[in-house]
């Protein structure tokens, strides 16, 4: 899945959800999701555009995110529509093509992208994937095995990791 160019409407759409790991906050524009938020971080999106909510427009992803967190759903379909540099949009992508069920390093994902020494930019651009849980930096970990770094917290990545089979 290919993430879209930015857009710049002025109004976006919000609903919240409730999964096993906390409300999940959605917001979407016309050309997908821009943010996707268990852990209620600031919002990067311009201030200049309006939230309306619509839980009705957001049924198709509300069922997906539900059928993920019944472990019915391994891959997500919606539309997907990250706002970030060149560079983070690079690792987001790659970061959407690590199965469910695996995990990658930092520095594996560096070297997808074509930046083998950038696995610290990496986790930066992890930090600030506006669409957790569906972009997957939940996924990656440090290059000894270890949970590191996850800005809705090391509890919560490991119990997304456990969802899915990346720990046992």
């Amino acid at each position: 899945m290919n993430l879209t160019l930015p857009f710049f409407s002025t109004d976006l759409l919000l609903s919240r959800l409730e999964l096993p790991w906390g409300e999940a906050r959605i917001i979407t524009g016309p050309h997908g999701v821009v943010e996707l938020d268990l852990c209620h971080r600031t919002s990067s999106r311009p201030s200049r555009q309006r939230l309306r909510e619509s839980a009705r427009a957001h049924r198709v992803i509300h069922s997906e995110l539900t059928a993920y967190a019944r472990g019915k759903l391994t891959r997500f379909s919606f539309g997907l529509d990250p706002h970030g540099t060149p560079f983070q949009r690079a690792v987001w992508n790659a970061l959407l093509s690590i199965p469910f069920g695996a995990t990658r390093t930092y520095g594996e994902i560096a070297a997808a992208i074509g930046h083998p020494n950038a696995a610290r930019a990496v986790g930066a651009a992890c930090r600030s994937n506006p669409i957790g849980l569906v972009i997957p930096c939940h996924r990656v970990i440090g290059r000894d095995g270890a949970l590191t770094g996850y800005a809705g917290g090391l509890d919560l990545k490991s119990r997304l990791l456990r969802h899915e089979g990346a720990l046992v």
